[in-house]
């Protein structure tokens, strides 16, 4: 019987495997799925991280001092512990779960690429994550390499970084002549038909072909559209697709059951407070 994938699949498990999290903002999630016990980590003090012009918000992040002596906070050991124990649980409950499939790929300069893009509005934290998984998911489908530019209303970089997967923007030189483009946006402000076009195409055609004359595909998307990627009966042979399917069986891909496997950033103390401010920044512009 064929397996089609939740449509909430797959969206605890691919972000952290892109970004690396907060210290309070993994022992929440993840003592909730593995039974830890909890403790506040205070990482310690903040300095201005980031002030756009039109909000009176600001970013904030923990001193550069504090960073440097990580391992000496009170609560981080503990932490660490905890990571490790989470670790073991994940690997029991999901054994079959190749981690490889995630990891960044000696990719060369001149690889293609899927560029998740995010240079003017482009919704909340919240919506912003389901684009994010709907690209990193389709860039292993079409076997491109995963990068981000969301500069909107301030780098991503200065409240995420790479975790197992690298999607830094400026390691791969993308922007020079003769790359060829395509420029896909469901966002709101863009035409309806454009959004209709994206979606018949990643769910009814294979778009490792239809996109394999473009070097780049630049996308902006707030959207969930990993179902209609993994319940594409097109796709149904791709490599990825097909791996994904059979690791992991239909009761499992949901976001319910999925682990929320994070890692702790040094630099943020509460990645929920930054994405907080983070939303009110967006709503303020």
């Amino acid at each position: 019987m064929t397996r089609y994938a939740h449509k909430n699949s797959f969206l605890p498990v691919h972000l952290p495997i892109i970004f690396t999290y907060s210290e309070r903002a993994s022992s929440s999630a993840l003592d909730e799925q593995f039974s830890v016990s909890r403790t506040t980590d205070n990482i310690g003090p903040r300095s201005t991280l980031c002030n756009h012009k039109k909000s009176s918000t600001l970013y904030v992040e923990c001193s550069t001092a504090v960073s440097a002596s990580l391992a000496n906070v009170p609560g981080y050991a503990s932490f660490s512990k905890r990571n490790e124990q989470r670790s073991l649980r994940f690997e029991q409950r999901y054994s079959s779960l190749n981690m490889n499939l995630f990891h960044t790929k000696n990719w060369t300069n001149n690889c293609s690429t899927l560029i998740y893009s995010c240079t003017r509005e482009c919704g909340g934290w919240g919506d912003r994550q389901r684009g994010l998984e709907s690209a990193f998911l389709l860039a292993l489908i079409t076997d491109r390499r995963f990068m981000i530019e969301m500069n909107f209303p301030c780098d991503v970089r200065t409240a995420l970084q790479p975790n197992l997967y690298d999607w830094r923007l400026e390691n791969v030189t993308v922007r020079v002549k003769n790359r060829s483009r395509l420029v896909l946006s469901t966002m709101y402000h863009q035409p309806d038909n454009l959004s209709t076009e994206f979606t018949y195409n990643i769910s009814k055609k294979n778009c490792t072909e239809s996109w394999s004359s473009y070097d780049d595909i630049i996308l902006s998307s707030n959207m969930n559209y990993i179902y209609l990627a993994l319940g594409n009966v097109v796709m149904k042979d791709n490599p990825v697709v097909k791996t994904l399917l059979d690791m992991m069986n239909q009761s499992n891909l949901t976001m319910d059951n999925l682990p929320l496997f994070f890692y702790g950033l040094s630099e943020i103390s509460d990645i929920f407070e930054i994405f907080e401010i983070f939303d009110a920044n967006i709503s303020n512009i």
